[in-house]
């Protein structure tokens, strides 16, 4: 038998070189004289009160065998981890997510790790021929954060897609990474049991879960986190493994069983899986892809040849080094996005801020434009505006049509409206389909901030007469 205790301590500065300083390795686009400079950019942002992460660990053993073939041992150990390295997601305000750039790591907390180890094994006798061996393991473990940084309550982990609520956090007196979330009591059956609960729980519909009210007012707050608690953690409470080996003669053969109890995991993986479906997905994806073509037209109009990456998501780090796709490639799949677009969204909607086919057949209009294919331009732009039924019309004072007071009149087709630009509050872009009776034939109008593009209906056009927006427009691509 023997009895053994060891303390050590033991620093971790395993997060790259000098990220405690600013460093131009970044890179960046600056505008001078109207031109357009590549040039240099604080990369890694700078933390210059950033210090080693240091593990302090305490262990206390037994050992001991029993009839020259089985052994037993026993640990407990304390393991306390100081000033932990940690690199959280900051505002990009910051310059931190530009090309080459990356947040600062930061010194996050203390965290501390206690538990207990055990272990049995069983050999055979050598001299026996056939050699077995037999070992199992098991450790309990208690995980707690001891200490958060200065002036903060916690620190945020994983959110369930993009502006989705987040789902873990790092903060004293739980474990790290913890799950936070609205614990469920049942699912509501029926609408008479949504109507008589004691709890209003806002949009429920029979089949919903129904949740706790944690602090008791009598409402399911989905805004805040009144009624959300720990509901789980990713760190499990017993680990186990069972190793089995045998040999005979110069053969051998072993199997090993590892096993993690007592531990959660979010299930948001289903989120990512195209097979899932739910009423109004379709409206929901023909508006993802009419966005995608907006943004990638502004984009190649301005970069030209650029990353196109449309079949996944992608890292930061994996965007700015990603390989450029032809300009022409990039209209192709705006094209196709506008055209499937097209083919889902309705003519007209109910709720403000919804995408309708008429825009979709606009900005496909303005995108063929863009690359000389007058023809199909005509074409399409004809097709709106013979099939609109009346949705859009002339307004009845040209000179005044691009008034801010004159918003969402019958001649916008798409806008996007947005206040306080350059300090003029309540200003909005505009992107308004005109039918500009011209001689002997009437022409459909794609009106901007920056343009006026005319394009004839009745016959192929040969010219796109540019001229610049009046001063009263403003914004940049009107959507509705």
């Amino acid at each position: 038998m023997k009895l053994r205790t060891s303390f050590g301590v033991s620093g971790n500065d395993q997060i790259g070189l000098f990220r405690y300083r600013g460093l131009l390795n970044g890179s960046a686009t600056y505008v001078f004289n109207d031109l357009t400079i590549n040039g240099a950019a604080i990369g890694n942002t700078s933390n210059p009160d950033l210090k080693w992460e240091t593990t302090y660990q305490t262990n206390i053993g037994l050992d001991f065998s029993l009839f020259n073939n089985l052994d037993f041992t026993a640990n407990y150990f304390i393991k306390n981890t100081r000033d932990l390295l940690f690199q959280p997601d900051v505002s990009a305000l910051l310059g931190a997510y530009g090309p080459g750039g990356a947040p600062p790591v930061i010194n996050a907390g203390d965290v501390l790790n206690r538990g207990v180890e055990l272990e049995l094994g069983y050999a055979t006798n050598r001299e026996a021929g056939v050699n077995f061996s037999a070992d199992y393991n098991v450790t309990f473990l208690k995980n707690e954060v001891t200490a958060v940084p200065q002036g903060f309550e916690f620190i945020p982990g994983a959110s369930f897609s993009v502006g989705g609520n987040v789902a873990s956090r790092f903060q004293e007196g739980f474990p790290i990474g913890y799950f936070i979330g609205y614990q469920t009591e049942g699912i509501f059956q029926t609408q008479e049991e949504i109507a008589s609960s004691s709890v209003v729980q806002p949009g429920a519909q029979p089949g919903d879960l129904r949740f706790v009210d944690q602090n008791g007012d009598g409402m399911i707050s989905f805004g805040d986190d009144a009624d959300r608690t720990q509901i789980g953690s990713p760190i499990p409470d017993m680990v186990m493994g069972f190793n089995l080996t045998a040999d005979f003669k110069g053969v051998d053969i072993g199997a090993n069983i590892y096993a993690a109890l007592g531990q959660e995991i979010i299930r948001n993986y289903e989120r990512q899986q195209d097979n899932i479906d739910f009423d109004g997905k379709a409206l929901i994806l023909a508006e993802a892809k009419f966005m995608r073509a907006y943004f990638y037209f502004n984009l190649v109009n301005y970069f030209g040849d650029m990353p196109l990456i449309v079949d996944r998501r992608i890292s930061i780090s994996e965007i700015t080094n990603a390989s450029r796709t032809p300009r022409a490639t990039v209209y192709e799949q705006i094209e196709t996005d506008l055209e499937e677009a097209m083919e889902v969204l309705p003519w007209t909607v109910n709720e403000t801020g919804r995408l309708t086919r008429g825009a979709a057949m606009a900005m496909l209009g303005k995108v063929l434009l863009y690359q000389n294919k007058y023809a199909e331009a005509a074409t399409i732009l004809g097709e709106l505006i013979d099939d609109n039924q009346g949705r859009y019309a002339l307004f009845s004072d040209y000179s005044t049509l691009f008034y801010n007071d004159n918003r969402n009149v019958s001649e916008d087709v798409f806008t996007i409206q947005f206040s306080g630009l350059q300090g003029r509050p309540g200003e909005q872009g505009h992107m308004r389909l005109v039918l500009q009776k011209l001689p002997n034939r009437k022409m459909p109008v794609l009106r901007s901030q920056e343009q006026e593009l005319l394009l004839p209906c009745q016959r192929p056009l040969t010219k796109v007469n540019m001229r610049q927006a009046r001063q009263q427009r403003t914004g940049r691509f009107p959507m509705r």
